[in-house]
């Protein structure tokens, strides 16, 4: 059915499942960033979902501690999709960046599709991105309803697949809606969004 993926039936004895849980989840950022993980960082407009999440990226790069919680070192790509280059530039310098810092950006419109997901797993790949920034979701999914639960999961469903299949962990910056609410319902595209991740950091 549309919206469920395309992966290949593949049935193993459930035993051998034990081979890839007993070592535990493995943490980009210990307790909030899972690997192959996708995670939600929500809150109202201009209240600091960039300013907590800029420094974090820092971090991962050097692998030093964020907010008294460890870090996994490794390579880190932000798509900063509604900014502006001396923005991101400027943030970046705010908080420290070295040129030895394993830092990528894309800064700009980046189309959510076939081609740039493919671009951006090669991406991954390549450059052995260990944390994915997509910040925000809402200006690089193509969703015109976010409330339409079966459109937000065709939008999401491909992200997930993506840290699934590379092992990076993937933070989206969202917004929440202005009415607020409880259990994850005061997230523009909540239901499935909310749904959907791995972890949310609200």
């Amino acid at each position: 059915a549309e919206g469920r993926g395309h992966g290949r039936l593949a049935p193993q004895h459930a035993w051998t499942l034990r081979t890839d849980t007993e070592a535990g989840v493995k943490w980009v950022w210990d307790k909030f960033l899972p690997m192959g993980g996708l995670t939600l960082l929500a809150a109202f407009m201009k209240v600091g979902k960039s300013t907590l999440a800029y420094p974090l990226a820092l971090a991962v790069a050097r692998g030093t501690d964020f907010l008294d919680h460890a870090t996994r070192q490794g390579a880190v790509l932000i798509l900063a999709v509604e900014e502006h280059p001396r923005d991101v530039d400027n943030r970046l310098r705010e908080f420290g960046l070295e040129e030895t810092d394993p830092i990528y950006c894309h800064v700009g419109p980046c189309a959510h599709d076939d081609d740039n997901l493919r671009a951006l797993e090669s991406f991954i790949r390549e450059h052995d991105i260990r944390l994915l920034l997509i910040d925000t979701i809402t200006n690089f999914w193509d969703v015109t309803s976010e409330n339409d639960n079966a459109e937000v999961r065709r939008a999401i469903s491909p992200l997930l697949a993506l840290a699934r299949d590379t092992g990076a962990a993937l933070m989206l910056v969202g917004h929440e809606n202005k009415t607020g609410g409880a259990d994850g319902r005061s997230i523009r595209g909540a239901g499935a969004l909310f749904g959907l991740v791995d972890q949310a950091i609200m």
